[in-house]
């Protein structure tokens, strides 16, 4: 038996243990919080009652417990008795304090989680909308706290662009965009580009032009509803011009982010990021070069051979979630200590593993890259998972082709061994692999060099998601 087996079946009976105790209390829980629940609940309705009796049914002071009954039922999943409390808590405000009160924020975004949680992406639509116009027209809101608003429903436009259907997904990606467009504006003209935030927020800008690009490859009506660059006279771009406007776009806000770097390691970081954007997009001559001079450019920094030989250590999945901007000692200490309790899963006859979460069919590989530890390696019911080791190479980049367009995969060849199908086969199987192929990594550097390595890929998709359609691009 092997090492790597033997390591699963230890952790299947580690799992198993700890289900057990969980399974045998479950009803008892469940039955506590159902109590604990309905008490509450009973509480701010007896409170509702005295305050309706003495200040009548439209008063402001029903506000509070309003909100307070409807996070109540929330927690207790009676979402519609949720629904309504909310609503005459809005309800009452406008009749109080005018129709933008900016106290309806936070009543705005509880009737849209209650929303999202009924997925009623219908409704999360009309709401988010007189969220943004509630929030915009605010003068008493500092621009920081309407950028925090703002951030909020874009997560949620993102939330439903993965959850809502094909025909309305094209909409929340656009206006998430949109929204994102917007928060750098309001920093722009509030004087906030020297924040530490707005990097960030550039960061994010780049990403959700990402995102756009591999809808736009998907294929599909989303595809089509974002190339529309004039829907009266109905002008649609190619999906290659497309997708060069996307990297064009988000390669400038990476070169704002260089812009603003305060010190050399900063720099760095910004020219890493860059070269990361151009390998996605392959718009490099040699990306190999690229990453070479960027860790000879680290090496003329403050950071000492440990950090930057950590940096470039393992294969990264691209582009990255986060900005990073510096060596956080804090963080280091964490992904050491993550890395010893992952020794078991992560590191099998010394190659690093990955894992990617894919989220939708209509969005391929846009999903958070995430280390799987202790229960967290059982999979909900919904969802399935291939693992594979592949092999990269930056020096043999080989064109992976679609429907209408190509991209440089750095799987070289044919170089993936399926390790555990997910009891997928055929077509739905070849469909998840060429998913794979298109991933986006940065490769390792050993004492300055780019060199092959191999990995193992743990790729987790939904399963009513990522095969259901037929629009889906299959690479060759």
């Amino acid at each position: 038996m092997s090492l790597c087996t033997s390591n699963k079946i230890y952790q299947s009976i580690f799992s198993l243990l700890f289900a057990i105790p969980f399974l045998l209390t479950t009803d008892q829980v469940q039955a506590t919080d159902y109590a604990a629940h309905a008490g509450k609940i009973a509480q701010w309705q007896s409170l509702l009652s005295q305050v309706q009796s003495e200040y009548g049914s439209y008063s402001h002071y029903l506000i509070e417990p309003y909100t307070q009954l409807a996070r109540a039922q929330l927690t207790a999943y009676r979402l519609a008795d949720a629904r309504a409390s909310v609503d005459k808590a809005i309800h009452n405000s406008k009749i109080n304090s005018g129709l933008y009160a900016v106290e309806q924020i936070p009543l705005q975004k509880l009737s849209i989680e209650i929303d999202s949680l009924e997925s009623d992406w219908v409704g999360v639509e009309e709401k988010i909308i007189n969220l943004v116009n509630l929030v915009t027209r605010q003068l008493k809101l500092a621009p920081k706290q309407i950028i925090d608003e703002l951030q909020w429903a874009s997560n949620i436009r993102n939330l439903a662009a993965l959850e809502d259907t094909e025909d309305r997904s094209a909409l929340h990606i656009i206006n998430s965009t949109i929204l994102l467009e917007h928060m750098v504006m309001v920093a722009q003209r509030s004087g906030l580009t020297g924040d530490s935030f707005y990097p960030h927020l550039l960061h994010s800008l780049a990403n959700q032009y990402y995102i756009e690009t591999k809808a736009i490859i998907a294929g599909g009506s989303i595809s089509y509803r974002l190339r529309i660059t004039d829907p009266g006279l109905n002008f649609i771009d190619s999906r290659l011009d497309a997708i060069d406007k996307r990297y064009k776009a988000g390669l400038d806000k990476l070169h704002m982010i260089q812009h603003l770097a305060s010190d050399p390691i900063a720099l760095a970081f910004s020219k890493l990021n860059i070269a990361d954007w151009k390998a996605i997009f392959d718009h490099s001559e040699n990306i190999s070069v690229e990453y070479e001079r960027i860790y000879e450019q680290f090496t003329l920094t403050s950071a000492n051979r440990r950090q930057i030989d950590n940096l470039f250590a393992t294969n990264k999945v691209l582009p990255t979630a986060d900005l990073q901007q510096s060596f956080d000692e804090k963080l280091e200490a964490q992904q050491k200590t993550s890395s010893k309790n992952l020794e078991l899963g992560v590191l099998c006859e010394n190659k690093h593993r990955v894992q990617v979460t894919e989220m939708s069919k209509h969005l391929p590989n846009v999903g958070n890259t995430i280390a799987k530890q202790g229960k967290e390696n059982i999979l909900p019911r919904n969802w399935n998972e291939i693992s594979v080791e592949v092999t990269l190479d930056p020096h043999k980049r080989k064109t992976v082709s679609g429907d209408g367009y190509r991209v440089k995969s750095f799987v070289t060849g044919k170089e993936i061994n399926i390790i555990d199908n997910g009891q997928i086969k055929g077509q739905e199987l070849r469909k998840t692999v060429s998913r794979i192929k298109a991933l986006n990594f940065r490769p390792i550097l050993r004492n300055g060099k780019v060199e092959a390595s191999t990995i193992f890929v743990n790729y987790s998709f939904r399963r009513d998601q990522l095969h259901s359609g037929d629009n889906l691009v299959v690479l060759r």
